[in-house]
């Protein structure tokens, strides 16, 4: 490489240079911390310590290439690497691998040769300083270009340290998401250092925004604009919450099994990314950064009600939020989903889960989201809460991943079904004390969902999913026997004799895929039934929408919630929620209206 001829160089110049005693009694007083009697001055020495080592580097690389046999053998100090590097050149060592310890070792040398070299020109002048010499122009100029790239190199050695120190478990001071610091640690781990480093930079400009809006908001009283009032920290989480009102909303009502006067309404995945004001937050921030700071859930899961007014307002979160609080981290990737990087795999694996307890303090963002959202709706409309059942969980966090065959999952049920039952009774004791927690701290009713019910066949879904799901519901009961339980089974027409006979949730939730008229029939005229119109549906015309709703609701009868069968789909116009809202609230049942006449 031709930069090893200047490299040799720069070696010269050093040595020339350190063979001045007053030189090396700069380098001698710096090292030992004494100050120096001018600042250049001490920017020079720091320099010239810094060249020096370089020149070894330099020396060690070249003597390196020039080895044959085994060169990824190379004798150069790693300690002057720093630490991502240290770790790269140590795995090509281990692995063998010549090429890649080389092109590192080149590409780490290289990079402290063209962010420095060009500095020793300036040294012989910059000593000047040292014994209080005047400097003409150009060296003045040298002087000011050493000053500039020896900042430029000590703000990126910032950088660098905060991003290691963020993707280490020892920085929590920091006061970044788990879930960033696992990203950064991926990419670290996958040599990805520009993607690590454009990352620390995105989080410190959002944390520094996230300030900036909390500061600005901090004295103003909260209202009902679309605006960014946020404040990254967690607020104080021992609010305690509202007292029921009198005249309870009429989700809540239907959900109790009480008579209504027309069907009440709200959308799985309400808050998504179909809503224009809600992108403008999942384009800048992370998707555990706005599900577990108050004031950004708060507001998104405020924006449709805001939009439509359904009679339900869902908690923006996941299903997957209660699993770090037992020792599962996981992060939500965009464009790709959920990840766990360490998947529950074994029975150590399970055995070494924590108790679900202390949730004000492994998840203190749940009291002021659920008590504020209760406070902002009032009893215009209930307040929902919602967690996965057992099954969804543990195949999530079995597979690592969304997984459309369920490999290690469907394996570990045939060979070690010990291992899953065992992990599905951690899950249920902790989704239930979990989901008593969010009705502590405001939920009305809570929705079990139950996302991967498709991939098991009846049978399965009866020993691996409806009983612990059943548990759960049982649990909620015994401790808030007035709080409504909705069971959503995704892929549940097959099942729904099972779920009939073995479920007590008092709503059950239906995908589009069954016939409304068909589930009535299994569950009888009393059980509210929730559903279950395809989402696509959305994307037709008004009198389409309307037409739909009408055949929905005729169909299921009184007892019923009206909603989609799945989430809201990413790209549904806007207005199409707000006619399918409308046309729901137009739904008055015949003996209300003829009892108003």
């Amino acid at each position: 490489m031709e930069w090893y001829t200047d490299a040799e160089k720069c070696q010269l110049k050093i040595t020339e240079l350190e063979a001045r005693p007053q030189y090396v009694a700069a380098i001698i007083a710096f090292g030992e911390g004494e100050e120096l009697t001018l600042e250049q001055g001490k920017l020079m020495v720091q320099m010239g310590r810094f060249t020096n080592r370089l020149a070894q580097l330099l020396g060690d690389a070249t003597q390196a290439a020039g080895k044959r046999g085994r060169p990824w053998e190379m004798p150069v100090d790693l300690e002057n690497f720093p630490g991502s590097d240290r770790v790269e050149l140590t795995r090509a060592t281990n692995e063998k691998d010549k090429d890649k310890g080389l092109r590192k070792q080149y590409a780490e040398v290289q990079h402290h040769y063209v962010a420095h070299v060009t500095t020793v020109a300036a040294v012989k002048d910059v000593q000047q300083l040292v014994v209080g010499l005047e400097l003409p122009e150009d060296a003045i100029r040298a002087l000011e270009r050493v000053m500039d790239l020896a900042e430029k190199g000590r703000e990126r050695a910032r950088a660098r340290a905060k991003m290691l120190a963020m993707v280490s478990d020892k920085g929590p001071e920091l006061g970044w998401p788990m879930c960033e610091k696992l990203e950064l640690r991926s990419y670290v781990d996958n040599e990805e250092e520009d993607k690590a480093m454009r990352k620390a930079e995105k989080l410190v400009k959002a944390e520094k925004q996230v300030a900036a809006a909390a500061a600005k908001q901090r004295d103003q009283p909260r209202g009902n604009s679309a605006g960014e009032r946020f404040s990254y920290e967690h607020p104080v989480v021992n609010v305690p919450s509202p007292p029921m009102p009198q005249d309870d909303p009429i989700l809540l009502r239907a959900a109790r099994g009480e008579d209504v006067e027309r069907p009440p309404v709200w959308l799985m995945r309400q808050a998504g990314r179909y809503m224009a004001e809600f992108r403008a937050y999942s384009e800048k921030y992370p998707f555990r950064m706005r599900s577990e700071t108050p004031d950004i859930a708060i507001e998104l899961s405020m924006q449709p009600f805001r939009a439509f007014k359904p009679d339900g307002v869902i908690m923006f979160s996941d299903i997957l939020t209660p699993l770090p609080a037992i020792g599962v981290e996981f992060d939500v990737i965009r464009g790709k989903g959920p990840r766990i990087d360490q998947p529950v795999r074994s029975m150590e694996d399970v055995l070494a889960l924590k108790p679900m307890d202390d949730l004000d303090d492994r998840c203190p963002f749940l009291r002021p989201i659920l008590s504020t959202l209760r406070q902002e709706v009032g009893n215009e409309a209930a307040v929902l809460g919602f967690v996965g059942t057992p099954w969804t969980l543990a195949a999530y966090s079995i597979e690592g991943k969304a997984d459309r065959h369920l490999m290690h999952t469907k394996q570990m049920m045939l060979k070690n079904p010990e291992i899953l039952k065992a992990y599905l009774d951690h899950l249920t004791e902790a989704i239930a004390i979990y989901a008593c927690h969010q009705i502590d701290c405001g939920a009305q009713v809570i929705q079990l969902f139950d996302s991967w019910a498709h991939h098991l066949s009846p049978a399965q879904f009866v020993e691996f999913s409806l009983p612990y799901a059943e548990k759960v519901t049982a649990a909620i009961k015994a401790k808030h026997p007035e709080v409504p339980v909705i069971f959503h089974a995704n892929g549940g027409t097959g099942k729904l004799e099972r779920i009939a006979a073995g479920c007590s949730a008092d709503v059950v939730g239906l995908d589009w895929a069954t016939d409304m008229s068909a589930a009535r029939e299994v569950f009888g005229a009393n059980t509210t039934l929730q559903g279950n119109m395809d989402p696509m549906i959305l994307f037709g015309s008004q009198e389409q929408i309307e037409a739909a709703v009408k055949t929905a609701v005729d169909e299921a009868g009184r007892k019923h919630i009206l909603g989609v069968g799945h989430g809201v789909v990413q790209g549904t116009p806007e207005e199409s929620v707000g006619i399918f809202c409308d046309a729901a609230r137009k739904s008055v049942y015949a003996d209300c209206l003829a009892g108003a006449k």
